[in-house]
C-alpha cells in the first residue's frame, strides 16, 4: 500500500515534464530516465539485467529504483524480473514518444 503515492508522484512528474514546452525540459526528462527506460526493455525481454553492464554496482541501483518505484518485481515460479503494469505503461509511454 505504501507503493502506490510514490508511483502516483513519479508518474505526475514524468507526464508533467513531458508536458512541458520548452525542448530543454523535454530532453531532460528523456535523458534522466534513459537508463531506467533502456533498463525495462532489457528486463522485458530477457527477465534480469545481468548482461546489461558489467557493472554490479549499477545494475544494483537500477533495480533497486525499479523495484522501489514498482516497475519491475520478483517472479518466484520463473525465477525473472517481470515489468508491473505501470512498468508496461511507462515503457508503452515511452515507446509512443520515440516514434
Amino acid at each position: 500500500m505504501g507503493r502506490g503515492p510514490r508511483r502516483l508522484r513519479l508518474d505526475f512528474r514524468v507526464v508533467r515534464a513531458f508536458r512541458m514546452s520548452t525542448s530543454h525540459a523535454t530532453h531532460y526528462a528523456q535523458t534522466s530516465l534513459e537508463p531506467i527506460l533502456v533498463a525495462l526493455e532489457y528486463i522485458e525481454a530477457r527477465g534480469s539485467l545481468i548482461s546489461f553492464t558489467h557493472d554490479h554496482a549499477q545494475r544494483v541501483r537500477l533495480m533497486k529504483a525499479m523495484t522501489e518505484i514498482d516497475l519491475v518485481a520478483w517472479n518466484a515460479v520463473t525465477k525473472k524480473y517481470e515489468l508491473t503494469s505501470f512498468g508496461c505503461q511507462c515503457l508503452a509511454a515511452h515507446r509512443e514518444t520515440t516514434r
